[in-house]
């Protein structure tokens, strides 16, 4: 794996820093509400919610994110700047009541400030705000919403077993046993799963990277797709927006209809140019919550001197799931004392080593080689 690991490594643009990047997905998802609306969900016979998702990932508390402003503040770097988390946020979630009452003919959403008004965490979002003003929270886009609008609409107007079940609880991002297309979930919010889908999925980024411009007062410089899938065309229409560099990891999921299989694209670190995407693979991931990563802080450090030998930035790809304790607050605490060990072993093994946000990449041009 090492060797392999290695290989992979000397691929791409290469950079004369040191740059540490934290790229975490899935903020602003309602994901599990709560653990009660869990335990009626694992009745459904239908509806597999055995997953590290459906234990511990929700919308992220208040005390959550001082939590994390907390140990980000306990390091600085060699220019004395704190680690800075680039938060990749779906900016709606699901109006269950209005999509019901329509028959589910049509998606309805609410924005973030409802999102979080609806669930009584309005002081949650202000923190995000906060670090993005103190350079410890960094947004970029991940898409309107985490869920597959058009495939999942159809879902339920054909009554697929568990899927209206879920959403009488305001659930979509759960694993389902009988899905069409031998789809597991909803959360590929970007594929192709049914026919004509295209015109509405593009509707939906476009729209989103408004939403997100209103919501923060900038355009978004980078975004993550919605789990690795994403086609060449919506790739053109994010450029065309404003969008300079894909953030992802080594194989992209390419759809390319709804009856055709995927294609697959192997993508390395390359700097953006103005007649070109740039893109940045996560080659460093830190994921404690997700038990089928075995994460080890050996592991971590260990890939992070592969990538700075390999004159690449080490970026560390993480989930909202391993900063929240909303379901488990012991869960978010070890994590959260990994974190910090992470950042203290960073600064003391590469004493010049630079955190960065993912938009602020490659834009001094001393860092490139």
């Amino acid at each position: 794996m090492l060797l392999k690991d290695y290989i992979i490594n000397q691929l791409g643009s290469r950079y004369n820093s040191k740059l540490i990047i934290f790229q975490s997905d899935d903020w602003g998802s309602i994901r599990m509400p709560s653990l009660k609306v869990r335990e009626s969900l694992k009745k459904n016979p239908a509806i597999d919610v055995n997953n590290d998702y459906c234990n511990y990932d929700t919308l992220a508390s208040s005390e959550d994110i001082e939590c994390l402003f907390e140990v980000l503040t306990s390091v600085k770097d060699c220019n004395n700047n704190h680690p800075i988390i680039t938060a990749n946020c779906v900016l709606t979630n699901p109006d269950f009541k209005k999509i019901k009452n329509d028959n589910y003919q049509n998606y309805y959403y609410y924005d973030l400030k409802t999102t979080f008004q609806k669930y009584n965490n309005e002081k949650a979002l202000g923190l995000w705000h906060e670090g993005i003003n103190y350079k410890l929270f960094s947004p970029q886009f991940h898409g309107r919403e985490h869920v597959n609008v058009p495939f999942w609409l159809d879902c339920l107007k054909n009554d697929i077993p568990g899927v209206k079940y879920a959403f009488e609880h305001e659930v979509f991002g759960v694993s389902f046993k009988s899905l069409p297309r031998n789809q597991k979930n909803f959360q590929r919010a970007w594929d192709l799963l049914t026919p004509n889908s295209k015109g509405n999925i593009d509707d939906s980024i476009l729209d989103g990277l408004k939403l997100f411009e209103k919501q923060f007062g900038y355009k978004s410089r980078t975004v993550i797709a919605p789990n690795y899938t994403w086609s060449k065309e919506q790739e053109k229409l994010l450029f065309e927006n404003g969008v300079e560099h894909m953030q992802g990891i080594l194989r992209q999921r390419i759809p390319i209809s709804y009856d055709k299989p995927y294609k697959y694209k192997y993508r390395f670190t390359k700097s953006y140019n103005n007649n070109r995407m740039g893109y940045l693979r996560r080659n460093v991931f830190f994921e404690p919550s997700l038990s089928k990563e075995n994460f080890s802080l050996d592991k971590a450090l260990a890939k992070i001197d592969m990538a700075f030998k390999a004159k690449k930035p080490a970026i560390i790809g993480t989930h909202r799931i391993n900063f929240v304790g909303v379901h488990d607050v012991k869960k978010r605490d070890h994590n959260l004392g990994l974190l910090k060990k992470l950042l203290k072993s960073i600064i003391k093994n590469w004493p010049d080593a630079i955190f960065k946000a993912s938009p602020a990449i490659g834009y001094n041009k001393n860092e490139n080689k």
